[in-house]
């Protein structure tokens, strides 16, 4: 990615809120794309898949279960991957109530002419070559009880089967998340997914444009 662009990378708890501040942050800047690593998951049947066998259920929470190769070869071509997409009809669309917190804010976004580049995805930080092509990483983070609640609320294709979340969702979150603090944590801002949107969207913009 050439140097004239500033990459923003997204990442988190599921349901923390990443495709809503990446939805809004593409709302404020002029000059902008969107990747989302949803769009890069491999089929069902790929041989790269984890299969967890007391659940009869793939992982999908892995860094192996999207092509972040193609992903990274796609930032770098300035280009979008939508022939595999496992999640991307769950993203919810900003609400009327957001919309008009993201208006509020559009003037800041114009103090920033580069061209901007948003990444978002639960495991974006896993991978070495997009991780450092981030100019500004953030990671939300949300507790058991509120990270459950949302992830209750959304459907999937393929749907979640009973158990998923404590098996696989939760403890795969709390290992990422553990990782990324004790090897990276002074190139990461996290931030709790559960604070109010304009307030998420302030410390980010804070970040990026008065950093």
């Amino acid at each position: 990615m050439t140097s004239s662009c500033l990459i923003i990378g997204i990442s988190g708890a599921t349901c923390a809120g990443k495709s809503t501040l990446a939805q809004a942050l593409a709302a404020i800047f002029p000059q902008v794309r969107h990747i989302n690593q949803d769009d890069y998951y491999y089929p069902e049947d790929h041989p790269r898949h984890q299969w967890v066998s007391a659940l009869n259920h793939i992982n999908w929470e892995l860094p192996s279960a999207c092509d972040m190769d193609q992903l990274y070869d796609d930032m770098i071509r300035g280009q979008t991957h939508r022939t595999v997409n496992q999640a991307n009809s769950n993203i919810i669309p900003l609400t009327p109530e957001q919309l008009k917190v993201v208006a509020d804010f559009r003037t800041l976004g114009h103090n920033l002419p580069s061209p901007v580049l948003i990444l978002e995805g639960i495991t974006l930080f896993n991978h070495e070559p997009v991780r450092d092509a981030c100019d500004w990483r953030f990671f939300l983070t949300l507790d058991y009880d509120e990270c459950r609640k949302r992830r209750n609320q959304r459907a999937y294709d393929p749907p979640d089967v009973p158990k998923y979340f404590d098996t696989v969702v939760w403890p795969q979150y709390q290992s990422n998340e553990s990782l990324l603090r004790s090897s990276m944590a002074h190139q990461i801002d996290f931030l709790d997914g559960s604070q109010e949107f304009r307030a998420l969207l302030d410390a980010i913009l804070k970040r990026i444009v008065h950093p």
